[in-house]
């Protein structure tokens, strides 16, 4: 966790997605989704497709910020496009179009 939160606060995309990923899981740092999805948002903002993904279900689910499904749908679709298959099959089971 600890170098993975140097690379984040520099700026690095997939860092900043693990940070995320550690905060949701409680692994190596406390579990805490609020800066779970502090860190998934700095990524996603970005343009990085996981963080995007990851964002969209934290977000779907309610989990570090208010559930909301039209902003959620909104991530997947930019992960989506990107080519994040998880995206892309979470919408179909949404049954809404990337």
């Amino acid at each position: 966790a600890y170098w993975f939160g140097k690379a984040a606060k520099q700026g690095f995309l997939k860092a900043q997605n693990k940070m995320g990923v550690l905060y949701a899981e409680g692994k190596g740092v406390p579990k805490d989704p609020v800066k779970a999805v502090q860190w998934f948002t700095r990524s996603a903002e970005k343009g990085y497709a996981r963080a995007q993904y990851n964002l969209a279900v934290m977000t779907e689910s309610g989990k570090g910020v208010p559930a909301n499904k039209d902003k959620a749908i909104a991530w997947y679709r930019k992960a989506a496009a990107q080519g994040n298959v998880e995206a892309q099959e979470r919408l179909k089971t949404l049954r809404i179009s990337a």
